[in-house]
């Protein structure tokens, strides 16, 4: 007859009840009723360790002499002995429901922790106790105590119910927001021109100082100066002295006009540059120091301010003059880009050059405007796309040479104070208050070793007039020097 099931060694990892309760289940399903046999049984395959171990536990006598339940209740002694039963009733109301532990874990912990805590009859009534103590949720905590009558099967079913129906609704609202999400329709983006009539989203109301969207109390721009009329409260975008201005970007009430605007738009052709309150080229005292970078532009080298504000590159008219003589070739064609500043103003654009440009061991052929005027040669960020700028060199510390020329007429100025030598005082008189009652002391000299006495140098000290009432003690320091 064939066996029913395999036993493998015992391994110290897993309590002996628990393998002994398996060896046990093997003898009933293979029929195994005579204790000699269980006895062979047992120590033909509990391994050679645990053998040993047994052999040890019961010296002199040999595992032959006892009997299957000895050698178990021997092993048992050994590996675990029975602990106490105040420990273990300690550790079992002690312990609480973990977060995220479902209740059925919860429960099988308090069933493992209770086996060793003797409670016998009463061992329902306190699983049913530590249950609704440790249950750690306030709401199912509060359901049991509303029961007059409460048992551990009732308190089970009502907890593990509660669980079930928390569990269920989380999941329903979260499919239900996914489906709400995969069937809700994209918001339209609506634009602010209205083109002819119709229903029309709500936007907010244009601030008449500078044509943004926002509250006019609340404008940047309350207290500016206007640039063509200089009058104080709105700029020159939306200044009533400018027609063209007014007649582009104010409102239009008219219900049969084709197109109304409610803000300056940014057309394919259109390019604004914003630089806050200041003009567009302003340096003043509220601004930091501009980012230079040498580039080589048509193999001329020229100073560029980096200008992540801008849109594209530009170059002034004066730079491009200069750079026409050398390069005759360096035409200018017609460019359909407007230049806006942050109130409005058009700059003037003349043109754009197709020029090569080489920024350390970087170059290609890339578009530059030429503008009107004086301003900087800026590099916009459609250079900025293709250029990587080393920002550790940009951002170096530099010495400024003002701040140097200003220190070293100092320094020339009052020479003998910033003397390395021992100077003197030859101002007002200074006066030193003593205690009426005191006394001058006087300590001999302390006798300076003869190889250390021209390093000290007392005949040099007297002579620079560095008098001393006290005697000189000489301090060495690491490179054999006084201090």
């Amino acid at each position: 007859m064939a066996n029913h099931g395999k036993l493998e060694e015992y391994d110290s990892q897993e309590e002996w009840s628990q393998y002994i309760e398996r060896l046990e289940f093997y003898f009933e399903a293979n029929g195994v009723d005579d204790e000699d046999k269980q006895r062979a049984i047992l120590l033909s395959v509990c391994g050679s360790k645990t053998y040993k171990l047994i052999r040890n536990l019961i010296t002199p006598n040999k595992p032959s002499e006892k009997t299957f339940a000895e050698l178990v209740e021997l092993v048992q002694q050994h590996q675990h002995p029975k602990p106490s039963a105040i420990v273990q009733r300690f550790k079992f109301n002690t312990r609480f429901r973990k977060p995220g532990e479902s209740i059925a874990s919860y429960v099988a912990e308090l069933r493992s922790l209770s086996e060793h805590c003797d409670f016998k009859s009463t061992l329902e009534e306190m699983l049913r106790d530590r249950l609704v103590c440790g249950i750690n949720d306030e709401q199912i905590q509060r359901r049991l105590l509303a029961e007059s009558s409460l048992d551990f099967k009732k308190a089970m079913k009502i907890a593990t119910s509660m669980e079930t129906a928390v569990k269920n609704a989380r999941d329903l609202t979260h499919q239900m927001a996914n489906a709400n999400i995969n069937t809700e329709k994209p918001a339209t983006l609506h634009r602010v021109d209205n083109q002819g009539q119709g229903n029309q989203p709500w936007s907010k109301p244009e601030c008449g100082r500078c044509g943004g969207k926002h509250d006019p109390q609340q404008c940047k721009f309350r207290d500016a100066e206007c640039f063509l009329c200089h009058k104080k409260g709105h700029i020159a975008r939306k200044c009533r002295s400018n027609t063209k201005a007014t007649g582009k970007h104010q409102r239009n009430d008219n219900p049969n006009s084709g197109t109304s605007s409610n803000y300056l738009n940014m057309k394919d052709d259109e390019i604004e540059e914003e630089d806050d309150n200041y003009g567009i080229y302003s340096l003043g005292k509220g601004q930091a120091e501009p980012y230079v970078v040498d580039v080589l532009v048509s193999n001329e080298s020229l100073k560029m301010e980096v200008d992540t504000d801008a849109a594209v590159s530009i170059m002034n008219e004066d730079t491009y003059t200069l750079l026409k003589k050398t390069h005759p070739n360096l035409e200018l064609k017609e460019s359909k880009v407007r230049l806006n500043t942050y109130t409005g103003e058009q700059v003037k654009v003349l043109g754009q050059v197709e020029t090569s440009v080489k920024y350390e061991d970087q170059e290609g052929v890339w578009p530059l405007l030429v503008i009107t005027g004086k301003g900087p040669n800026l590099i916009g960020r459609n250079w900025l796309q293709k250029i990587k700028i080393n920002w550790k060199n940009l951002f170096q510390l530099k010495e400024d040479k003002n701040t140097s020329a200003k220190a070293n007429k100092l320094l020339e100025k009052y020479e003998k104070v910033f003397h390395e030598e021992l100077g003197t005082f030859s101002g007002p008189k200074a006066k030193i208050y003593v205690a009426e009652d005191a006394s001058p002391k006087y300590y001999k000299a302390r006798p300076v070793p003869y190889a250390l006495r021209e390093k000290v140098g007392v005949r040099k000290i007297a002579r620079r007039g560095n008098y001393r009432a006290c005697p000189v003690c000489r301090l060495g320091s690491a490179n054999r020097t006084n201090r």
